[in-house]
């Protein structure tokens, strides 16, 4: 009788064990789908793939090197400018070949003003309009091809923490 006992003590917790293991994979399963659903949903109402290969300056030989010197830049192709505090920036094109979109971004990732069709060459100053944290140059008409203005929001966090293209939400502040 004892050793009936424990034989069905056994079948009980090998139910159980089983019981677990199907609510663990169900909840895998359930938290995958969701987790796929939100990126691919997020993914479709990105412009994700509109800037794909951006160089990050961060060290002040790199900040103050930045695109000068090159004679172009590819369609898709763009530099970003990570300052590690927000303020007035401010850029010029002393050295740059190439004209250049400007994009002052403030550390929310809101637009805050973009120069448009800078001149090559050109030690004017090109200021924020406020203080800004990221910068991102990009070819001239760049922004306008692709209907970014001020106040529209760069996911700059998800590219810098994923490595993953550019995205930005078209929403406006204004």
């Amino acid at each position: 009788m004892l050793k009936t006992i424990k034989n069905i003590s056994k079948i009980k917790i090998a139910i159980m064990v089983i019981i677990l293991i199907g609510l663990f994979s169900g909840f895998y399963i359930f938290a995958t789908n969701i987790k796929s659903t939100v990126t691919k949903t997020s993914e479709i109402s990105s412009n994700e793939d509109i800037l794909n290969s951006v160089e990050i300056a961060r060290s002040l030989d790199e900040i103050e090197r930045g695109l000068m010197y090159r004679s172009e830049l590819c369609d898709k192709c763009g530099m970003l400018f990570v300052f590690p505090v927000s303020r007035q920036q401010s850029f010029w094109m002393k050295n740059t070949k190439i004209s250049l979109d400007i994009i002052f971004v403030d550390e929310n990732g809101i637009i805050l003003n973009i120069a448009k069709n800078t001149t090559p060459f050109s030690t004017n100053s090109i200021l924020s309009d406020g203080p800004a944290k990221y910068v991102l140059e990009v070819n001239a008409g760049f922004s306008e091809k692709n209907n970014l203005k001020k106040g529209n929001k760069i996911d700059v966090d998800r590219y810098l923490k994923a490595n993953k293209p550019f995205a930005w939400v078209d929403s406006n502040i204004n």
